[in-house]
């Protein structure tokens, strides 16, 4: 049997709390953008990652999980920083993550644009494009404290 994943507990970043999130540049399969003001009306958490990133690969069946708990009120945007690009993805995601939607940034600095210092980094946004809180480490999200701030999310209207 596979050990779990520890994760420390979260820290969950409020300073820019009810901020809107500016636009992510980012690109699905097919090369077109992926726009944040698509998915309004949906809580989305923003996942940027790597696949040669430990605690990315990690944390990914734990947002698989929870996306699968609301599959119509909650998108999980994974946006892979993959300098390989889809083929990097392609090798680590296969069919794993049905419930997750994988993108590419479509810019190098996609990190450092939203003052990331490294990846894993998450955005948590609510329903109307607004920040509800960022997440600087990979975490457990089906889980704790995490868990009940996605099911708050979920359930506000």
């Amino acid at each position: 049997m596979a050990a779990r994943a520890q994760f420390a507990p979260p820290v969950i970043i409020e300073r820019f709390k009810s901020h809107e999130i500016p636009a992510i540049p980012a690109r699905d399969r097919a090369g077109h953008p992926v726009r944040l003001a698509d998915l309004r009306g949906r809580v989305v958490i923003v996942n940027l990652w790597a696949s040669w990133c430990p605690p990315c690969r990690m944390e990914m069946p734990s947002l698989e999980r929870l996306a699968a708990q609301y599959p119509n009120d909650l998108t999980v945007l994974a946006i892979s920083n993959d300098a390989d690009g889809w083929p990097a993805i392609d090798r680590f995601w296969g069919q794993k993550f049905p419930h997750l939607r994988v993108a590419l940034a479509a810019e190098p600095d996609l990190i450092g644009q939203l003052g990331a210092l490294g990846l894993p980094y998450s955005l948590i946004v609510d329903r109307d494009g607004h920040e509800i809180g960022r997440i600087p480490q990979g975490i457990e999200w089906d889980k704790g404290e995490i868990k009940a701030l996605i099911a708050r999310s979920v359930a506000s209207r």
